[in-house]
């Protein structure tokens, strides 16, 4: 997981693309001086676990709208109420090598992993 220290920059030698998700699915700020990311609406804290290669190759040829309903109906999907749930992403790479991407944003970086590992728990139950 991605953690930042206080006068880092976000994502420091890491795809942006995560942090780019996170700045704009929760309106906010990054926040320096503690190293977290803080949402506009409640001036919480949020974190994520992210990856490009949630793989398995028996997934090889998996329609995306499996991962989804998968998702879904585990309640984990993106809550803009909330400002936390899963994103995916690169969803067209399961027909290629059983592969996906995801990002989970919690309100910690616990919450977050937590997340995840439902999440990939979700699509190979």
């Amino acid at each position: 997981m991605e953690q930042a220290r206080p006068g880092d920059q976000p994502a420091q030698g890491a795809a942006p693309h995560p942090y780019a998700a996170l700045r704009n699915l929760v309106a906010g700020h990054y926040g320096a001086e503690r190293g977290q990311w803080v949402s506009e609406r409640d001036a919480t804290a949020r974190a994520y676990r992210s990856t490009d290669n949630v793989d398995y190759p028996a997934w090889t040829g998996r329609p995306p709208s499996s991962v989804i309903e998968a998702i879904r109906a585990a309640g984990l999907q993106f809550h803009p109420e909330t400002g936390t749930g899963v994103v995916l992403h690169m969803l067209s790479c399961l027909a290629v090598d059983g592969r996906f991407g995801a990002t989970a944003v919690g309100l910690t970086p616990d919450h977050a992993d937590d997340m995840f590992e439902a999440m990939v728990d979700a699509v190979t139950g």
